[in-house]
């Protein structure tokens, strides 16, 4: 603490800080493969707070009831090469949902087809992806639950034709009174899948990432504000539903014994 202060009260003294250096590294993020059971459960968790066998019975009838979505028992995030040449057509059955509209005209005007990647059928066993069927949906007779459900896959769907999401990693490293200061962020360069998703405000806390001002080296920036913070570790969190099905799927890796 005795440190931090000393710090603290170094820096309170200067005005200003100097960039010594600007990296920035563009990404491409790839879009997210499509639904298996286990994923849009962990998903439903998160967003709506749907237990896993709430999700599965909503799944169970848009399925059987509805007709509107494929087979949920899957355990596959892919489609086989015979599904492929279906979904354009899928896709059209979903062009009339409002918010999602903009995105599929856009998908018909370039021409964009289903991302190659989720074209695989070494990754497809008993049953593919979950993806919509080729029933025109009726919203107006889906309660909330059962539409909530839907359009998390609906918009995974359409998410994999969009192009990749181009992203800027910026890191600035900036000196002040000896003591050197690192800040990372990121700037979206290009949304394309990204924009369904930021228009639907379900980004998770990890995609919430800073944005940075725009600055050269050898800028001189201003110090408004010194902060010190204590804190202190905590113990992990209890499992929610959404964590406990995501530890389900990779039980074991911390126990080195292999008859335990």
């Amino acid at each position: 603490e005795a440190a931090a202060k000393a710090v603290t009260e170094k820096i309170k003294q200067q005005q200003t800080a100097l960039i010594d250096s600007l990296t920035q590294k563009k990404v491409k993020e790839k879009q997210p493969l499509l639904y298996d059971l286990t994923e849009l459960q962990k998903d439903a968790n998160r967003q709506f707070k749907y237990s896993a066998d709430q999700t599965l019975k909503l799944m169970q009838e848009l399925y059987e009831r509805y007709k509107i979505l494929s087979y949920p028992r899957t355990s596959s995030r892919y489609l086989s090469s015979d599904i492929a040449p279906q979904c354009p057509d899928l896709l059209k059955k979903v062009s009339g949902i409002d918010e999602f509209s903009d995105a599929i005209n856009t998908i018909n005007e370039k021409k964009y087809s289903i991302a190659s990647r989720i074209i695989d059928d070494k990754k497809v066993t008993d049953h593919h992806a979950i993806i919509p069927t080729d029933k025109t949906p009726n919203l107006g007779e889906l309660p909330t639950d059962h539409k909530n459900i839907y359009l998390m896959v609906i918009r995974r769907f359409v998410a994999a034709f969009l192009p990749e999401c181009e992203k800027s990693h910026t890191e600035i490293i900036a000196s002040a009174a000896s003591e050197t200061f690192k800040a990372t962020g990121t700037v979206i360069n290009v949304a394309g899948w990204r924009s369904l998703y930021q228009a639907a405000d379900t980004d998770t806390k990890k995609d919430k990432e800073a944005m940075l001002p725009n600055v050269e080296k050898g800028d001189a920036v201003d110090i408004k504000k010194v902060t010190q913070k204590k804190g202190q570790t905590k113990a992990p969190a209890l499992y929610t539903e959404a964590t406990i099905l995501a530890a389900m799927e990779t039980a074991g890796k911390q126990v080195d014994d292999e008859d335990m």
